[in-house]
């Protein structure tokens, strides 16, 4: 009986040898599979292209999780920069599945491009960007055109005498003697 339990202890020794083997040979297949680090933050889109639009357009990305995550929204940097403003802007927590809008609005106003402005969102699962272009469309200032008739002047009255003094004045007689 001994020769028999040492070979059911032999068996099972190798048994288990090739099991943690297979597991860990698994692990490795399904860590080369799938990255370490599998994205948790999404930014769409990643580029706001706004075109040839007059000052006040906006236009929107959205941000959203797969995990829970907190991060922030920069304001725009670059040579654009000045011509852009992001709101709410600043931090933001998301539960997994969770979703936040940030609207972008053009401020610049002089007629052109406005220069590239770039928008970093930074979260503790992971970084990302937006960047923003536009064109700013300035109307024709219009011309005032006149309305109606030119306006007619107000008579201006007529200088009455000092006190006592006997000046003819229409309507007065001067009585004879």
């Amino acid at each position: 009986m001994r020769f028999t339990l040492g070979v059911r202890r032999q068996w099972r020794r190798g048994q288990m040898a090739a099991t943690v083997g297979a597991l860990l040979m698994g692990a490795a297949v399904m860590a080369a599979a799938t990255p370490a680090f599998a994205k948790k933050l999404n930014v769409s889109p990643a580029v706001l292209g706004l075109g040839t639009v007059p000052s006040g357009t906006t236009a929107t990305f959205t941000i959203s999780a797969t995990a829970k995550l907190s991060g922030t929204v920069s304001a725009p940097s670059g040579p654009g920069a000045a011509s852009f403003t992001v709101s709410p802007g600043g931090s933001f927590k998301l539960k997994a599945g969770g979703s936040v809008t940030e609207t972008v609005t053009l401020i610049g106003t002089a007629s052109g491009p406005t220069g590239t402005a770039t928008i970093l969102v930074n979260s503790n699962k992971g970084n990302s960007e937006v960047t923003v272009t536009a064109t700013v469309l300035v109307p024709p200032t219009p011309t005032p055109t006149p309305t109606g008739a030119a306006p007619t002047p107000t008579p201006s009255p007529k200088p009455t005498p000092p006190p006592g003094s006997r000046a003819k004045q229409p309507g007065n007689s001067i009585p004879v003697l």
